[in-house]
């Protein structure tokens, strides 16, 4: 890599989300890359250096994608947020401003709008067998195919590990 340049893959991945994807790409594109990147990439690759991340790797980690079943790999925000709304989870405050995570925001508040907003989202990347969607898979490698893009034209990489990744 470039001195001066990104280390790991997450430092890569937030320097092209506020440079280059809110700079160039619509709010709602920037909001599922971000998503796409925070579910699926950053804990298997985030903390990669960016210099050792290979083609083979990436092939690796959406094959990895491709086989595990949802369960295995999501957070379990989504199904969480509807069973606590369906049992009738109380919302209460957090104590001294810290946030909770297992604590429902209050009904009807901002903070529960976002939290659905983020249950649906990650929810509908998945097929009824539990897996990965197509689609899902090709806009995850979207969003790699655009990072490592972006770290090549940097400067970052000689060549992107990614440009040679087909669809799904």
């Amino acid at each position: 890599t470039v001195s001066g340049g990104p280390r790991t893959v997450n430092d890569l991945a937030a320097l092209w989300l506020e440079r280059f994807v809110k700079t160039h790409k619509r709010p709602t594109t920037y909001k599922g890359y971000s998503d796409l990147y925070r579910i699926y990439v950053r804990e298997s690759l985030g903390s990669l250096p960016v210099k050792d991340v290979t083609t083979a790797g990436l092939t690796a980690f959406m094959d990895q994608l491709y086989r595990r079943p949802l369960k295995e790999r999501v957070p379990k925000s989504a199904t969480a947020f509807y069973r606590r709304r369906k049992r009738g989870a109380a919302w209460q405050p957090a104590a001294s401003g810290v946030s909770e995570p297992a604590k429902m925001a209050p009904p009807g508040s901002v903070e529960e709008a976002e939290e659905r907003e983020r249950a649906r989202r990650e929810a509908a990347l998945v097929n009824r067998d539990g897996y990965l969607s197509h689609e899902s898979l090709n806009k995850v490698l979207a969003v790699l195919k655009g990072l490592f893009g972006y770290a090549a034209e940097q400067g970052f990489v000689k060549v992107s590990p990614a440009a040679p990744l087909r669809r799904y």
